[in-house]
């Protein structure tokens, strides 16, 4: 009998000369292409070396069980990607791993369960019916019935004064703007430095630099102010910020003490971008899934009409928009504001989809591949909310839906998140139509820290007819 053939002992992928930098200048000039590339040309598991590093990417929903959900524990996100976050975030829960970021969860948790989610909703449907307001201004001062505005500045600047007011209770005023900016800039060098061989220290006077410096002081002098308010109040209130000011902490000898203000800085930092990036880019992405799908936008509007009327919702009211729920879901399946997870770092041999990684190699897996993949989702490109009717969801494998991430390190504001989304959405169709402009080509997504419309996102707004 012939000898039989061993398994090879890494998974296809790109075997480049000069020590695999090329393949970072590859994902530096289009992340998407190149993700989609590797698919397609690989399977569903790549490998290749970058560096010391080998890398692997896994594009199987059962892959994306192992690494993220039943081995989890046997890795960390990559340090090096996380030293790139640092520079702004500092060491928060975003950051920190083990213990700390437990504990750092812990304190932040209690401000993302159900029952303040339900408080939070009076304040988002105030801020959305603003916005309303000032589109209404906007088209009362335009000749005709309809006018073409760029949606995604407006939604960061939305999302901003909603994390703002409930989390902080705090009035960004006129600084919205300058964040959603700044934020615009960390995205978009954050994913330049992620796939970086090496980083130039901030201190170095390079253009990047002074561009990063100038959006992470702008932020800092942002979230300090907001910490030294809270700090002159004499009653605290039940916001997040609030609680953080006031939490006390007992160590092993007895001896109690508050949190360190930088690390109260570190937090509201990270809860400031993290809560409002990606999901303005959530919710900027499904205003044009429902312009460019009108009977869709109808359906929802139908359905926002029989349960709502021209009232304010009640927290009970979401949960009886069923189309509403699936429209979200299906804009983040297409377009996923994040579009993968950090990559983890092996602290031990451990075996993902059969494969043997040895300790310090590094995996990753992304929802941009996997969303689109026909054999869970039929015809990825095409938009249908009702892929997520209950009996069509219940059908899919898990691991190939995971617009927050998913195991452990799930996105812990992605409750508040989908509420955001869904409260702006019935507020808005409530009142008024969208509709792509004529001849626009379909924006070309852009893969940053969250994924962004080059040229940002162009829509036609009207009044809707009674």
């Amino acid at each position: 009998m012939g000898k039989r053939p061993e398994k090879a002992a890494y998974p296809p992928g790109p075997r480049p000369g000069w020590f695999g930098f090329s393949i970072l200048a590859d994902f530096r000039k289009d992340p998407l292409e190149q993700l989609d590339r590797l698919h397609r040309e690989y399977g569903d598991a790549v490998s290749y070396r970058v560096g010391p590093y080998w890398q692997y990417l896994f594009f199987h929903p059962h892959q994306v069980r192992e690494l993220l959900v039943s081995k989890a524990k046997s890795f960390r996100r990559f340090p090096q990607s996380m030293r790139v976050l640092r520079q702004w975030n500092g060491r928060s829960m975003l950051i920190s791993e083990g213990d700390q970021w437990l504990r750092k969860r812990r304190l932040v948790q209690p401000a993302l369960q159900p029952k303040r989610l339900a408080e939070y909703l009076p304040a988002m449907w105030a801020e959305a019916l603003k916005q309303c307001d000032r589109w209404q201004m906007l088209l009362a001062r335009t000749e005709g019935e309809k006018v073409t505005l760029d949606v995604q500045p407006e939604m960061n600047n939305l999302t901003l004064r909603v994390v703002a007011q409930t989390m902080f209770a705090s009035d960004l005023g006129a600084e919205a703007a300058g964040i959603g900016a700044a934020v615009a800039t960390l995205s978009e060098i954050g994913a330049e430095e992620l796939s970086s061989a090496f980083i130039l220290p901030r201190w170095v006077p390079t253009a990047r630099n002074r561009r990063k410096n100038a959006a992470i002081g702008l932020i800092d002098r942002v979230v300090r102010r907001m910490i030294k308010e809270h700090e002159g109040v004499t009653a605290p209130g039940t916001d997040l910020l609030s609680a953080l000011l006031t939490h006390t902490e007992t160590d092993p000898d007895g001896t109690r003490h508050q949190l360190r203000r930088e690390e109260i800085r570190d937090e509201v930092t990270t809860l400031l971008l993290a809560g409002h990036d990606t999901t303005a880019a959530g919710l900027t992405w499904t205003l044009y899934h429902l312009a460019a799908n009108p009977q869709v936008q109808e359906r929802l509007r139908a359905e926002v009409d029989g349960v709502l009327g021209q009232r304010n919702p009640a927290f009970e009211d979401i949960g009886h928009l069923k189309l509403l729920d699936r429209v979200v879901k299906e804009s983040l399946r297409l377009r996923p504001p994040a579009i993968g997870v950090f990559f983890r770092q092996a602290l031990q041999d451990v075996e993902i989809g059969g494969w043997q990684l040895r300790r310090g190699d590094l995996a990753g897996s992304y929802s941009w591949v996997i969303h689109r993949d026909p054999r869970w989702f039929p015809k990825p490109e095409h938009f249908d909310p009702d892929r997520f009717l209950p009996e069509r969801f219940a059908r899919l494998p898990a691991g190939s839906y995971f617009p927050f991430g998913t195991g452990p390190r799930m996105c812990i504001g992605s409750g508040m998140a989908t509420l955001e989304i869904q409260a702006a959405l019935a507020a808005f169709v409530q009142r008024f139509r969208f509709a792509v402009p004529a001849s626009a080509a379909p924006p070309r997504p852009i893969g940053e820290l969250s994924l962004r419309p080059e040229g940002g996102m162009p829509l036609v707004l009207s009044t809707r007819a009674a």
